[in-house]
């Protein structure tokens, strides 16, 4: 027996007139899934997304010490940067803090630390300030690492940390391919300030109980310049680039590209 519904005209025209409906509703539903369909949303672009927003903005480890601190999370940075925070819980030895730079792994890339500013023999907030360098160092994110310093080596109970992320990005390049035609103006560049370049300092060091010269931007140790036995070669630590004979050497150690220049300029002709 046939249907009566679709024998109807009018009934046939409704039907019509719902499909129509319908697949202009999905379609609409389609183009702004995050407010119709969050059920076809990227799973893996919403965990991604939410795992950017968190190393953007969030300090982790024991955050609730960190009173105050002059850069922001996610912030970006380059160069020299003269830091400044305030902590509390005990985190100072000689009324010195470790300070450092990690890779976005957690890696340490240089090791520094910050000084008090007021009596650090105290449980309750102590203003500090560190100088810290982000020169030459790969762009991206990465993390400033505040740590207790503990002279016991762990005895006194596990490291308290703190990690503030932020984006490093590029300081402006140095010039390191020196030619004989842009030498003497590297060279300029070289002694511009007694003998160095304008800015850099020297100070003394000792290696095996040997004292030794070290020069370069800043006086962290995690990039300079120094003239030393070439037997002390093996005991300096971090990336190295070496020129001398069996007696003197001079190492530019790290990466800072301001020390690179220095060492290719000082040694181009020899």
């Amino acid at each position: 027996m046939p249907s009566k519904f679709y024998n109807s005209k009018t009934n046939t025209f409704l039907l019509l007139i719902l499909i129509i409906l319908m697949v202009v509703a999905i379609s609409i539903m389609s183009k702004d899934k995050e407010a119709y369909l969050p059920m076809f949303e990227d799973n893996t672009k919403v965990e991604n997304n939410n795992q950017a927003e968190d190393f953007n903005n969030e300090v982790f480890g024991n955050k609730d010490d960190l009173i105050s601190f002059s850069i922001e999370p996610g912030q970006k940075v380059s160069g020299k940067m003269t830091i400044t925070g305030e902590i509390k819980g005990g985190y100072f030895f000689e009324g010195n803090i470790l300070v450092s730079i990690l890779d976005s792994n957690k890696n340490v890339l240089i090791n520094g630390y910050g000084t008090a500013t007021t009596d650090w023999m105290t449980a309750s907030p102590v203003p500090f300030t560190a100088s810290i360098d982000f020169t030459g160092l790969t762009q991206g994110k990465a993390y400033i690492e505040i740590q207790n310093d503990d002279p016991s080596g762990g005895e006194g109970g596990p490291a308290k940390k703190i990690l503030i992320p932020v984006i490093i990005k590029d300081s402006g390049s140095f010039n390191l391919e020196v030619t004989d035609e842009n030498f003497e103006e590297q060279q300029k560049w070289a002694t511009e300030d007694n003998g160095l370049p304008k800015g850099w300092v020297r100070w003394n060091d000792t290696m095996a109980e040997i004292p030794v010269k070290k020069y370069g931007p800043s006086e962290t140790g995690s990039s300079y310049i120094v003239q030393l036995s070439a037997k002390m070669i093996n005991g300096l630590e971090g990336q190295k680039k070496c020129m001398g004979d069996s007696e003197l050497a001079m190492c530019a150690i790290g990466t800072n590209p301001e020390v690179l220049r220095y060492f290719e300029i000082v040694n181009y002709r020899n």
